[in-house]
């Protein structure tokens, strides 16, 4: 069973996170801190994700699995070895877990999901299912929905993958939607219609909705600091709206720059993407594969992948 668990709000350590911490920054850092994360199974794919949360600094991992070691875990699951087999996968690896990362709690359970109760549940903020089928999939789903907790879904089979992501019925809030460096172009000229062209050959970089601020503008002083939502016109050009009522004139100068605003997005629950998926793949005009792929794990999900994994081969 697992211990009691409490957030906390310490100080974070640079000399431990520092590259981290360049890249998350000081807020991303403290809400992470306060998660308490349940990985159920402890194979290949269960202990990369758990080895990586650990790193990144949570409250507590608990490592949930009733396998015992086999001769198939010894090529994915890299803290176990031969003389694991037969011992259960998560035991075999909780020192190897809590070395990573003193101020991570590491706790590990040998109980099955259909032994536990709602309640231990929701002392978790993120469950994280692998290895499972979908009857328990869907389950748990119901259960962290109604219970706000974040539930992730994964699992790899050979050089296919897959991953279902559902932060609850609540919208969930994106503060920065691709955790990339702020855009920003120099300007050739501003038009009395709102009509921004960007310097010399440059390609401007952002896209219809985008907000911009402008700065260094001479003759248009008034929409310096201002933000603006813009419209893309083509490569060179996008459009602020008429600032014909504005007064002044555009004389030179002027750096657009991107803001980025918060947003938010709404989740669908398991079960109704399973009815209705919408499948991302890496290459967007290949629908032949999802179509292939979304029927291929609806079959897979009906396999018991423990004893039937010769047939589903074979098939």
């Amino acid at each position: 069973m697992t211990t009691e668990m409490r957030s906390t709000d310490e100080d974070i350590d640079d000399q431990l996170y520092n590259r981290q911490r360049y890249v998350l920054g000081d807020d991303a850092m403290k809400r992470l801190r306060k998660h308490h994360v349940l990985i159920v199974h402890a194979g290949g794919l269960g202990i990369e994700i758990a080895k990586n949360i650990v790193l990144a600094g949570v409250q507590s991992v608990t490592l949930q699995d009733t396998i015992n070691t086999s001769m198939l875990d010894l090529a994915t699951q890299y803290y176990l070895s031969e003389e694991n087999i037969g011992k259960n996968r998560a035991q075999c690896s909780l020192e190897k877990l809590r070395a990573l990362n003193d101020y991570v709690k590491v706790n590990v359970s040998i109980q099955s999901l259909s032994d536990c109760s709602n309640e231990y549940f929701k002392q978790f903020t993120c469950v994280v299912l692998t290895e499972c089928n979908l009857d328990e999939m869907k389950k748990m789903n119901e259960l962290c929905r109604v219970n706000n907790i974040i539930f992730i879904m994964a699992d790899v089979y050979g050089v296919f993958s897959r991953c279902f992501v559902d932060c609850g019925q609540d919208p969930f809030t994106v503060y920065d939607k691709d955790g990339e460096q702020l855009k920003e172009v120099f300007i050739n000229h501003v038009s009395p219609e709102g009509i921004v062209t960007v310097a010399g050959d440059e390609r401007h970089p952002f896209q219809d909705g985008d907000i911009v601020l402008f700065r260094e503008l001479v003759g248009l002083e008034h929409l310096n600091r201002c933000d603006r939502k813009i419209k893309d016109i083509n490569i060179h050009q996008f459009s602020i709206g008429d600032i014909s009522s504005l007064g002044g004139e555009y004389k030179r100068g002027g750096i657009a720059r991107e803001v980025k605003q918060q947003s938010t997005m709404d989740f669908k629950s398991l079960n109704e993407q399973i009815h209705n998926p919408k499948i991302l793949t890496t290459d967007g005009s290949d629908y032949w594969t999802k179509t292939v792929t979304g029927e291929f794990w609806s079959w897979l999900d009906r396999v018991d992948r423990f004893t039937d994994y010769d047939i589903a081969f074979s098939i």
